[in-house]
């Protein structure tokens, strides 16, 4: 897990059998983590994980996931980050108890970076326009789903119209004959 901003980025893809049975898979980065199916196919992945260590110790950890992360980052050829599913995980590891070794001081310490990332950004990126067409985008495909649902909801009324219709009307056949 020694990632320096200057090295370049290599993913590690070895499968790991586990004395359990477990198949894990190393992700695009080191603190990522694929588990397989006893078939070798993809069944689940930590995208923040990190291991268990007292806070301090826990503190460079999550520095160097974090220099890792922005390091794949920059590369322009690098594979598909999920940064989403990054800070999620890695706040999700915020969650451990305290008072014992966790995964607290490499989620904080991470976290920190990431927020310092996004502060870096706001203030020296151009994001207005960036931002306006997200929104515009957002706009344009919250009015697209509504439409589609209101379209479904009225099929639907129509089907249930009709097959209501088509049960009173055997039910009136039935009755006369």
């Amino acid at each position: 897990m020694n990632a320096a901003t200057t090295t370049p980025f290599t993913p590690v893809h070895s499968v790991v059998r586990h004395a359990d049975g477990r198949l894990t898979q190393r992700g695009e980065l080191s603190f990522f983590t694929i588990e397989l199916n006893r078939l070798g196919a993809f069944k689940s992945e930590n995208c923040f994980d990190v291991p268990a260590e007292d806070y301090c110790a826990g503190w460079l950890t999550g520095h160097r996931c974090a220099a890792e992360l922005l390091a794949a980052l920059e590369c322009t050829n690098g594979p598909r980050i999920d940064v989403t599913r990054v800070i999620e995980d890695a706040i999700h590891a915020g969650n451990d108890p305290t008072g014992k070794p966790g995964r607290r001081g490499a989620s904080a310490a991470f976290m920190e970076v990431m927020a310092e990332a996004v502060k870096f950004m706001g203030k020296h990126g151009n994001n207005r326009p960036w931002l306006e067409r997200k929104i515009e985008m957002a706009e344009k495909q919250r009015d697209f789903y509504a439409e589609r649902e209101a379209r479904h909801r009225a099929e639907f009324n129509t089907r249930m119209k009709s097959a209501r219709q088509a049960k009173r009307t055997k039910q009136a056949e039935k009755v006369a004959a």
